[in-house]
C-alpha cells in the first residue's frame, strides 16, 4: 500500500470532481485517475496518471454486446497492472464500476471508498442490486450528500453497517464569488448582457436530466411572450457530451423571442463568479440530485432559484435558506 496516493474512478470531466482533486493535491496526495469518460477537461495536469476505461469506446461496446464485457474490464484490470494505493476512491456505481471494486478488493489492500451520487442509486433494480451490493460491501466508506440519500440507500439495501457518512464536496467558485468586488450590473455589463434585462439562468451542465427543453417549452406560452423585452436566458452548457440534446436546445432557443447567452467552453472560477452574480434567477428543475453544488453558488449569489419539489434539499430548509419550488415544470410560469 502506497502511503499519500490515491486513485479516482469516474468521469474525469465533472467539475466537483476536479475541486476534490485540487485540494488533495494542496495537501500533497498524489493522484492517479481511471475515467470511465473521454477526457474533454483543461485540468489534466492535476494527475500523476490517468488511466483509461471508457464505456462509449468502440472495443468495450463489442464486448459488452456479445456479452463479455465483464471479461474485457477484467483484461484491462490486469493490463493497468495498478499497484496498492492506501485509498480507491469510486464517484458514482454502476455495473462497470461494480465490477472493478470487487477487484480491487480481491487484489489489492488499498482501502476503497465509495461516494453514491443519486443517480446511481436511482438506477437500483432488480436486475443490478446484487452486483451493486457487492461492490457497497468491498468499501471501508461510503458516502452521501445528503441524509435523504443515505436514508434512501439504507431502506433499498438493508444496510446494517456502521461506516455511512455524509459529507458534501466543498465549493471552490464561492470563494470566487466572496473575492468579487463587482455588483450585479456590472457583472452583466461585463458579460455583454443588457442590464435592463431579468437574466433567467436554467440547468448548469449539458446533461438532459436537466430538462432544459421542458422548461424552454413553458417559455413559449402568452403569459411569458409578454414579457420578451424583459427576459434574458442563460444557459450555462459547459461540460457534459450530448451534442445531439446541444443541438436541440439551440434549436428551441432559436424560436424563441427572447435573447439568449449559451456558455458551452471551459470557464475560469473568476468566469464562474461573474457569471453567478450577473443572473437574477436560477431555473434547478432536473430529474434528480443529491446536493447541487451551482445551485447553492446562486443562492449565495442572490439569485432567486427555483426548484422542484422532489428534490431532495432538506438541508437548505433545515437552515431557513430562501429558495421557491414548483410541483412540476408545468407550474413554472406561475411563479
Amino acid at each position: 500500500m502506497i502511503k499519500n496516493k490515491i486513485l479516482l474512478i469516474g468521469n474525469i470531466n465533472n467539475s466537483l470532481i476536479i475541486e476534490y482533486a485540487r485540494q488533495l493535491q494542496n495537501k500533497n496526495i498524489k493522484i492517479d485517475f481511471l475515467t470511465t469518460s473521454k477526457i474533454n477537461t483543461h485540468n489534466t495536469s492535476l494527475f500523476n496518471k490517468i488511466f483509461y476505461l471508457q464505456k462509449d469506446s468502440i472495443i468495450y461496446r463489442i464486448f459488452n454486446k456479445i456479452k463479455m464485457g465483464k471479461l474485457y474490464i477484467h483484461a484491462k484490470f490486469k493490463y493497468l497492472s495498478l499497484k496498492d494505493y492506501e485509498s480507491i476512491h469510486f464517484h458514482y456505481i454502476d455495473r462497470e464500476s461494480s465490477i472493478i471494486a470487487k477487484m480491487f478488493d480481491k487484489y489489492t489492500k488499498s482501502n476503497i471508498i465509495i461516494s453514491i451520487w443519486g443517480s446511481d442509486l436511482y438506477n437500483f433494480s432488480k436486475t443490478n442490486s446484487l452486483t451493486f451490493l457487492e461492490a457497497c460491501k468491498t468499501a471501508k466508506y461510503i458516502t452521501f450528500a445528503n441524509k435523504s440519500i443515505k436514508n434512501q440507500f439504507i431502506e433499498l439495501t438493508n444496510w446494517n453497517q456502521n461506516n455511512l457518512i455524509v459529507i458534501r464536496f466543498g465549493l471552490t467558485p464561492i470563494d470566487f464569488i466572496i473575492k468579487n468586488s463587482l455588483n450585479k450590473d456590472e457583472c452583466k455589463d461585463k458579460l455583454g448582457w443588457d442590464i435592463s434585462k431579468i437574466a433567467i439562468t436554467i440547468g448548469y451542465n449539458l446533461n438532459p436530466i436537466q430538462q432544459h427543453l421542458k422548461i424552454l417549452e413553458n417559455f413559449k406560452g402568452e403569459l411569458l411572450n409578454q414579457y420578451t423585452d424583459k427576459i434574458l436566458l442563460v444557459i450555462p452548457i459547459t461540460y457534459g457530451n450530448y451534442p445531439d440534446y446541444k443541438k436541440e436546445i439551440i434549436k428551441t432557443l432559436k424560436e424563441l423571442p427572447f435573447k439568449y447567452f449559451i456558455y458551452d467552453s471551459f470557464l475560469s472560477n473568476d468566469k464562474v463568479s461573474i457569471l453567478r452574480k450577473a443572473s437574477d434567477i436560477m431555473i434547478q428543475l432536473q430529474e434528480h440530485d443529491q446536493f447541487s453544488g451551482s445551485m447553492q453558488e446562486y443562492i449565495f449569489s442572490n439569485n432567486i432559484v427555483i426548484t422542484g419539489e422532489w428534490l431532495p434539499y432538506e438541508t437548505l430548509k433545515e437552515n431557513e435558506v430562501y429558495y421557491e419550488t414548483v410541483k412540476s415544470i408545468e407550474f413554472l410560469p406561475k411563479k
